[in-house]
């Protein structure tokens, strides 16, 4: 892990940071070890990208321009990969105002098990966005956890709105 991830930490790194770091990283490998095919020579070479692209890629986005934890927690209520079953709503929220309930570093502590849930829905996470959540959390948690709250049912809102629009109840229909 030192291998991936010291590389890409700045000079002066806090400690809440670099934590963050290893956090995501370890989580992008355990993602990427519970995927299909995982294991393979073309795999192995994928757990480096991820980690490598999470600074590359996510430097040019601004944050709010990415999807985060409460939108991919929504995603896997809604949203599932092919042939998955959605996560229940009420599993999701408990899960995400655990989360947000959680100080540093009892965040660490949750977040790994609801980051497994959403792989195995296939839903994405952000990366990038998560690390800048995470090293924001010890002194902002609470402006993270109502931006996560208010994607969440924003998201789910949408898509519920969505559902409505193609699939008009019969009464509306009568």
């Amino acid at each position: 892990m030192h291998a991936l991830v010291a590389p890409l930490l700045p000079p002066s790194v806090r400690q809440d940071h670099e934590y963050a770091y290893y956090a995501v990283a370890a989580m992008i490998a355990a993602s990427v070890r519970n995927r299909p095919n995982a294991g393979s020579a073309k795999e192995e070479t994928s757990d480096v990208d991820d980690v490598e692209e999470v600074a590359a890629a996510d430097a040019d986005a601004g944050p709010g321009n990415r999807p985060d934890l409460g939108q991919s927690l929504a995603w896997a209520v809604c949203r599932p990969g092919s042939g998955r079953r959605a996560m229940n709503r009420a599993t999701a929220e408990k899960r995400l105002h655990l989360l947000v309930r959680q100080g540093y570093p009892g965040v660490y502590q949750h977040l790994a098990g609801v980051v497994r849930h959403l792989g195995a829905v296939e839903v994405q996470v952000n990366w990038g966005q998560l690390l800048d959540d995470l090293c924001q959390w010890r002194y902002r948690r609470d402006h993270v956890a109502k931006r996560w709250l208010q994607s969440y049912y924003r998201t789910l809102n949408e898509a519920d709105r969505r559902a409505e629009q193609h699939h008009p109840s019969l009464e509306e229909s009568a």
